[in-house]
């Protein structure tokens, strides 16, 4: 699980216009606004006709660090024609990452949230040998993320077809706060200049069935590599599904580190 939490905590992400499981609408964090160049660079590759069968809601788990917990991932398309998507888990409290995307392949800004329980292993000296005990703390983060630059080829992003393949680059600016408890417990804040390249392949196409029985139509499964910034290794891997016009991610991992998400119910707008 400290895959997924550390990941939540480095890139804390997006916008609070969806609703739960109950259909009720979360509490909204403070909005994170997109630059009006931003803003024009994406509206020029947005696709102009509506999706015939847009989605609102996957549920499924997620694996990470040896842990499976529930997921939720809620989808809206917006009048902009950008797509919001929030992700929620439950795992000893809450984990809610709301993110305005480009397709649900490019999150351009984005808001998290944790509150959520941990065992923190510790050793004590007694003599001359150490006592190994666990404490339970409290853990609470938020923070945002920003797109201040993005390139590539963001119009095949957005219709990507059977082999064809596209690059981008983004780099985003973050802020994130976390607080912990306990006898060293406290708040840390950062600020944070991020960047992510990668270079995505659309490798096979199949049934959207075979990923689960109410997913609709076809979907492409496109794998993308790279590099954040910092040096580390990224893989993402996402099934395309042309009825929704909405990436699906399937997993990802940095460095080596993975998250797998499985897919257990769907739900479509219409």
């Amino acid at each position: 699980m400290l895959t997924l939490i550390r990941s939540c905590a480095f890139a804390l992400m997006a916008f609070g216009f969806i609703g739960n499981s109950n259909g009720q609408a979360p509490s909204a964090s403070a909005p994170v606004e997109l630059s009006a160049g931003i803003r024009d660079q994406v509206a020029k590759v947005i696709p102009k006709t509506e999706p015939a069968a847009p989605l609102r809601l996957i549920r499924g788990v997620v694996e990470s660090g040896g842990a499976k917990p529930a997921a939720e991932r809620h989808f809206e398309l917006l009048d902009s024609g950008l797509w919001g998507v929030t992700l929620v888990i439950t795992v000893r409290g809450a984990i809610i990452r709301r993110s305005l995307t480009l397709q649900g392949l490019l999150p351009l800004a984005t808001v998290s949230e944790i509150a959520r329980e941990y065992d923190s292993a510790s050793l004590v000296p007694i003599g001359k040998i150490f006592l190994s005990f666990s404490v339970t703390k409290d853990l609470k983060a938020n923070g945002s993320t920003n797109t201040t630059a993005l390139s590539g080829g963001l119009e095949q992003m957005v219709v990507p077809t059977m082999g064809s393949k596209f690059s981008f680059e983004q780099a985003w600016d973050a802020q994130t706060s976390v607080t912990t408890s306990g006898l060293f417990g406290g708040t840390r804040t950062s600020n944070l200049n991020l960047g992510l390249k990668q270079t995505c392949t659309a490798e096979k196409e199949g049934d959207a069935a075979s990923l689960h029985g109410k997913l609709r139509g076809k979907y492409l499964l496109v794998n993308c590599e790279g590099a954040l910034s910092n040096g580390s290794a990224r893989s993402d891997q996402y099934a395309f599904l042309p009825d929704s016009g909405i990436y699906i991610l399937l997993s990802t991992a940095t460095d080596g580190r993975a998250d797998k998400y499985t897919i257990t119910d769907v739900e479509y707008a219409k």
